[in-house]
């Protein structure tokens, strides 16, 4: 007899013990959307957010970029480190946990690109947690 059951969030089947939802009506779900659900609960970036006068002067009065910029860091603070290598990846994980400064890197979409000064962002959360910071690389 199988003990394999389907997440309703992320759909994989799973065995073993489930993990309890933090969101209302999901119930049972799978280990890994239970860590994940759990991470994002505990949030990295508590102190202030800031934006380069690059990142402000590119968005300025427009409302899609000022979307990938706000998604940009909604996905770095639920630890999706956005378009890094598999060892940045790591990194970056272990960092979560131990207190040491994270970095991400998101690609630019296509229609994004043209009026950017470079083509992707950078948000990075210094070790203490203090501050995040969202830039263009050049502006490093």
């Amino acid at each position: 007899m199988s003990n394999t059951r389907t997440c309703p969030l992320c759909g994989k089947e799973y065995d073993g013990r489930p993990a309890i939802s933090r969101t209302k009506g999901q119930g049972e779900i799978c280990p890994q959307c239970g860590t994940a659900q759990a991470m994002t609960a505990f949030a990295i970036a508590k102190g202030g957010i800031y934006c380069t006068q690059g990142v402000n002067a590119w968005i300025s009065g427009n409302a899609d970029r000022k979307s990938f910029v706000s998604h940009c860091f909604s996905r770095h603070n639920a630890f999706d480190w956005g378009d890094m290598s598999a060892k940045d990846i790591h990194t970056n994980d272990i960092a979560a946990v131990s207190d040491d400064r994270m970095f991400s890197s998101y690609n630019l979409p296509q229609e994004l690109v043209a009026d950017a000064p470079d083509n992707k962002i950078w948000v990075i959360t210094e070790a203490d947690r203090s501050s995040t910071m969202i830039l263009f690389p050049g502006e490093y």
